[in-house]
């Protein structure tokens, strides 16, 4: 039986649906930058080897000997299931030590996992021939977190799913958090014109990334995934210098150009009134 691709939509739009019905944001550990690099490679990989013997179907541990960066006094937690023939999932998501942040992550975590699994248990009956890559089929993520400042902290998820065809899907999602009450963090709470944010976030990402594409850019796809409009801009990840913009794929352009992000300095985003909460370091208004 021939694989449908609709399947990596749908795993996508439930990684996506998990995270617009959690609570919002989350931060950690100050001085680690390197890991970003890592759940970025481990997003671009297609498959994964199945365990020896069958994985636990929900199991929460410290788990040595992985891609996962550790950040000092962060607890790396890991849900993994399947394997052996079956779709495997393996989730890392991050315990911080704030019983609302952490319930609120680890909450998206399972729901992300929760939702492959019904996916993919409910394409076939279970006496429907399967793809012969159905055992390689695999749903992997893993975060990055980064501190703005001691108010507030930032956690970025890159998912991979894989359900056959020529590639994955890869989601893209960040989840802001004040310490102090456990609340996600959104648009208005970061800055005090989100509006004047929004045209400042749209105007510098087309810029920049029209430049960085050259003659790959396909500007009907550019103009409308950095429209000044809030969906565009829900994967923003804070740091002590400003936001990274993450993109989605085919957000701003087709599957070929891979994984696109911007940095806009808090200096560029002045006009839009940075929240001292946040961004309380007036040394980090850094070009």
């Amino acid at each position: 039986m021939q694989f449908m691709p609709r399947a990596n939509f749908l795993a996508g739009m439930l990684i996506m649906a998990a995270w617009l019905l959690t609570p919002f944001h989350v931060y950690g550990a100050d001085e680690v930058e390197n890991a970003i690099n890592l759940a970025r490679e481990q997003a671009d990989s297609s498959s994964q080897q199945a365990p020896e013997e069958p994985a636990p179907k929900n199991s929460e541990a410290d788990s040595p000997g992985v891609e996962q960066a550790v950040y000092p006094g962060i607890r790396n937690c890991h849900i993994e299931r399947g394997g052996n023939g079956e779709p495997a999932i393996s989730i890392y998501y991050p315990e911080i030590g704030n019983d609302k942040v952490d319930e609120a992550v680890k909450k998206y975590a399972e729901s992300v996992a929760d939702g492959y699994q019904k996916e993919t248990s409910e394409t076939w009956s279970e006496d429907e021939e399967k793809p012969d890559s159905f055992g390689n089929w695999e749903e992997s993520g893993f975060f990055t977190i980064e501190r703005p400042g001691p108010n507030v902290i930032s956690i970025t998820f890159n998912i991979y799913t894989y359900t056959g065809g020529a590639h994955g899907m890869v989601a893209v999602v960040v989840q802001n958090y004040d310490l102090k009450t456990g609340k996600r963090l959104d648009l208005a709470d970061l800055f005090e014109k989100p509006e004047v944010a929004l045209e400042i976030l749209a105007r510098i990402s087309r810029e920049r990334l029209r430049q960085s594409l050259g003659d790959e850019t396909v500007e009907d796809m550019l103009q409308s995934g950095t429209e000044p409009v809030a969906d565009n801009f829900l994967a923003l990840a804070l740091t002590p210098a400003g936001v990274t913009v993450e993109f989605q794929p085919y957000q701003v352009g087709p599957w070929s150009i891979g994984q696109q992000r911007v940095e806009i300095s808090l200096a560029d985003l002045q006009p839009a009134g940075p929240r001292p909460f946040v961004w309380p370091a007036p040394d980090s208004l850094t070009n």
